[in-house]
């Protein structure tokens, strides 16, 4: 009977405004694109009668169960939200399961493009349209026959703006942020599934339909929520079936059907009654927010929930999660809420019983009630926007890792909306589900925004200050410390949007790493760490002092780490120490070492300390070929060793093959030698190198500057050595006797032992026909002949024992001294020089006067002779008388 009166009133208002306010439809409103029909509506006068039934959005409150009861819902009242508000806190949310929906409710693929209902092109009303507004004390509300109303909020007066759709059963009633438009569609799907989507043009008062979802396979579902997401200009509407919201989009721009794009799960109030009926409004930064409503008096039967995510642009699956925001208790009475909307910041939601109300959103307050005297309202909508308030975490750094962070905002004492828990371990600002506060305060309500710290975390450690700002990033109000007060700013239409963000930074304490040389070898380097890049330093010996100052936050976990260059030179053992201000030891190590820095400064000492070096040098001789060890050498060959330093002390005498301390590791020590040949030796020193004994390197040359390593450091210098090593032969005849014999008269022979005799001329006089090189030490026996055989007498071998002048003369004539003919040597490098000395037979002489004369001689000669032959006679008689037989 509804639609018939509605209908009877249609044709009494055309009838008075007459034929001249009659207008049509464009063409452009009229021609449909390829996959959008879209037609202008007929007035409700025109219309088909409806059976007389009750209005598709005036649903009928339902009967409680017998078990109903108006005590709190349990904490697992909502799916998504959070279990009513107790006064001093907001119970966290519950995890949403995900939505996969059921075959009897996904969109089921057609052949050809989905096609809306064609409603044939009609007069428009008579009375003419009357744009929407956005102003302050304005909100729309519509029946399900269509009928637009404006709901002035102070007085509750209405006013007829014209009507969507006639006989249509409307719902989900949104505007679009400029109140250009409002959107609706049909409660419940046609017989086929399909949904329409419908537009009414508040400048001209036309409407048009375009295709919604289609092929819904679930019918029996009402689609009571819709509203336009003013970020993207994207409507949504939805319906809740089997105690889920299921959400669709359509899109403004191109007039087109995106489909299913998520689902949120809504579970059953207290009384265990499922919150079929609501509504939905978007905020001016696109957060969705939704009445939940069931009818029962439970505390807990109508819910303002506010959704994490932002709603898909496309069709999906998406399953979405919700938090509470408030309890909206009606003073406990039985109330299911068919429409919502915001003007000034506050709340307004009515009931197909015409009750309209005016809330508090961030506690669900009553602040007033009022009876809506015209129609049967299904839905509510308005072009303005709910403040928000947002408050986050920014962590700086957590001083214990597992460290987290609950923030609320009150009112007060009372807590409003969400509080939000941080989680996991990440720094920086927290933005994941939950992790913040969240609620739609009231402009000019003082707030007060605060952290506190669940078991476990001291925020004592932490420094913290706060800033809240809007949405255009003007500050509202700053701080310092874990709470802040501001008074929330004046509404807009478009809402404020507040964020406040409380940082937190753990408290510091200084590092300082020292480093200290000792024995280090100049221009060694070091460099080093404290927790990697965070702060670095250096050090070069032999400078010690600090080389990192910083800070860390308190709590944190510090590494510091030394690193020694690999070209230094010393051989370095490291000792770290870390002390706090009390001298309490935190850490020890060699070159790396880790603490938790406390609420003490923390000093880490780092001490290299240069290893100890020695350095003997041993030596060997090669002399013309045979090798000796030092002392053992031929005589009159040596050499003397000296070594710089320790330190910076000069080159000093050092004894072969001792040991000389005092130097460190990569500490220089020039090493060289002096070699000295007795006179007159001829020795010519060919080569002096250094060899390392305990390493492989090339032998060098001297002198040699060597780097020492860390403990014994052995040399070898070896001198190879070539000497020149003579024997002369001479020949001396003394012929003072009257002998007329000349060295020139006889050969002069040397045979070394086990070699080839060589000869010489005799000569007096040192020459290089007389001089032959020989083999040291060997020796060798010396003879003389004549090839004359002249009679002499051999006095005597002598040596020389003096000098030589440099053209081979004696320095000393009388120099000689007896030798052994048999044993004939000379010593390496020297020239030895040997004589015969002879002179000639004297010849027998005579008395000329006086004695015996010559006469007697004879005679006493021939009788000698006549007795010696006689005797040889007898004796060789006996002999052969003896052997007769």
């Amino acid at each position: 009977m509804l639609r018939i009166a509605a209908g009877l009133l249609g044709l009494a208002l055309v009838a008075s405004a007459g034929a001249g306010a009659v207008a049509s439809a464009s063409a452009t409103e009229l021609t449909a694109a390829p996959e959008t029909t879209e037609s202008a509506l007929v007035p409700a006068s025109e219309a088909t009668p409806a059976a007389d039934v009750p209005a598709a959005g005036e649903q009928a409150p339902a009967a409680p169960p017998a078990t109903a009861s108006s005590t709190p819902a349990p904490a697992d009242d909502l799916a998504t939200a959070a279990p009513p508000v107790e006064p001093t806190s907001v119970p966290a949310p519950v995890e949403v399961p995900t939505i996969v929906p059921t075959p009897d409710s996904t969109l089921q693929p057609t052949s050809a493009p989905p096609v809306a209902k064609i409603l044939p092109q009609a007069q428009a009303l008579a009375v003419a349209a009357t744009p929407l507004t956005c102003q302050n004390g304005t909100v729309y509300t519509i029946d399900s026959d269509g009928t637009l109303l404006l709901v002035n909020t102070n007085t509750a007066a209405q006013t007829t703006i014209g009507d969507i759709s006639s006989n249509n059963d409307l719902n989900a009633l949104a505007l679009t942020k400029d109140g250009q438009y409002a959107y609706a569609v049909r409660d419940t799907a046609s017989n086929n599934g399909n949904m329409t989507v419908y537009r009414y043009t508040s400048a001209t008062g036309v409407t048009n339909s375009f295709n919604g979802v289609q092929n819904l396979q679930e019918e029996d579902g009402t689609f009571v929520m819709g509203g336009i997401n003013p970020a993207t200009g994207f409507y949504y509407y939805g319906r809740v079936i089997d105690n889920r919201l299921e959400l669709y989009g359509f899109n403004t721009t191109t007039n087109t059907s995106i489909g299913f794009v998520g689902s949120i799960a809504i579970t059953t109030d207290s009384a265990g009654v499922a919150r079929t009926n609501g509504d939905l409004v978007f905020s001016s930064e696109g957060i969705m927010y939704f009445v939940a409503s069931s009818n029962t008096t439970a505390s807990n039967s109508n819910a303002l929930m506010r959704v994490s995510q932002q709603l898909p642009t496309a069709g999906s699956n998406a399953t979405l999660t919700a938090t509470l925001v408030s309890f909206l208790n009606i003073n406990n009475q039985q109330k299911q809420f068919n429409g919502i909307a915001f003007d000034g910041g506050f709340l307004y939601l009515d009931t197909s019983g015409k009750d309209f109300y005016k809330v508090n959103p961030s506690t669900g307050a009553v602040i007033s009630t009022s009876t809506l005297q015209n129609g049967a309202p299904v839905d509510m909508a308005s072009c303005q926007y709910n403040n928000t308030l947002q408050v986050q975490k920014n962590i700086g750094a957590r001083v214990v890792s597992t460290d987290q962070f609950k923030l609320t905002a009150s009112v007060g004492t009372t807590e409003i909306g969400a509080s939000g828990t941080t989680t996991g371990t990440s720094t920086g600002l927290q933005t994941g589900p939950g992790t913040f506060a969240s609620s739609v305060p009231i402009s000019g309500t003082t707030i007060t925004i605060a952290e506190t710290g669940p078991p476990g975390t001291a925020l004592s450690q932490y420094t913290a200050n706060w800033i809240c700002k809007d949405q255009g990033d003007v500050t509202v109000a700053s701080g310092t410390g874990t709470s802040g007060t501001f008074v929330f700013p004046q509404s807009t239409t478009s809402g404020v949007n507040v964020t406040c963000v409380i940082t937190n930074q753990p408290l510091s304490a200084q590092v300082t790493v020292t480093k200290t040389w000792v024995n280090a070898v100049a221009g060694d380097k070091a460099s080093f760490s404290a927790n990697g890049n965070a702060a670095q330093g250096s050090s070069t010996a032999l400078t010690n002092g600090n080389v990192i100052t910083t800070t860390f936050p308190q709590g944190t976990t510090v590494n510091v780490a030394e690193v020694l260059a690999s070209t230094n030179k010393g051989a370095y053992i490291s000792a770290l120490r870390c002390t706090n201000a009390a001298g309490t030891l935190v850490a020890t190590g060699v070159l790396t070492g880790s603490f938790v820095l406390g609420a003490s400064n923390v000093t880490c000492a780092y001490t290299n300390t240069n290893a100890a070096a020695t350095v003997v040098v041993a030596k060997k001789w090669i002399v013309d070929g045979k090798a000796y060890d030092n002392g053992q050498q031929p005589q009159g060959i040596s050499a003397n060793l000296t070594l710089t330093g320790p330190g910076t002390a000069g080159a000093s005498n050092q004894a072969w093959a001792t040991v000389r301390s005092g130097y460190f590791a990569g500490n220089s020590v020039s090493i060289n030698e002096t070699t000295s040949f007795a006179s007159p030796m001829k020795c010519t020193l060919k080569s002096s190198t250094l060899t390392p004994a305990n390493a492989t390197t090339t032998s060098v040359a001297l002198p040699h500057v060597a780097t020492l390593a860390a403990g014994a450091n052995s040399y070898t210098i070896t001198n190879t050595v070539d000497c020149i090593t003579e024997l002369t032969l001479l020949k001396f005849i003394d012929n003072r006797n009257g002998g007329s014999l000349v060295p020139g008269d006889f050969t002069l022979t040397a045979k070394p032992a086990g070699g080839t005799a060589w000869n010489v001329p005799g000569a007096m006089a040192v020459t290089d026909s007389n001089t032959e090189s020989v083999t040291a030490g060997v020796n060798h026996t010396v003879s003389e002949s004549s090839a004359l055989k002249p009679a002499y007498l051999q006095l005597s071998m002598q040596r020389y024992a003096g000098t030589l002048n440099a053209d081979g003369s004696l320095a000393n004539p009388n120099a000689w001294v007896d030798a052994d003919p048999t044993t004939v040597s000379v010593a390496t490098g020297h020239h030895g020089v040997y004589r015969f000395v002879n002179a000639s037979a004297p010849a027998l002489t005579l008395p000329l006067t006086g004695g015996t004369g010559t006469s007697a001689y004879m005679l006493a000669g021939g009788g000698l002779l006549l007795l010696a032959i006689f005797t040889t006679g007898w004796i060789v008689f006996r002999r052969i008388k003896a052997h007769r037989p």
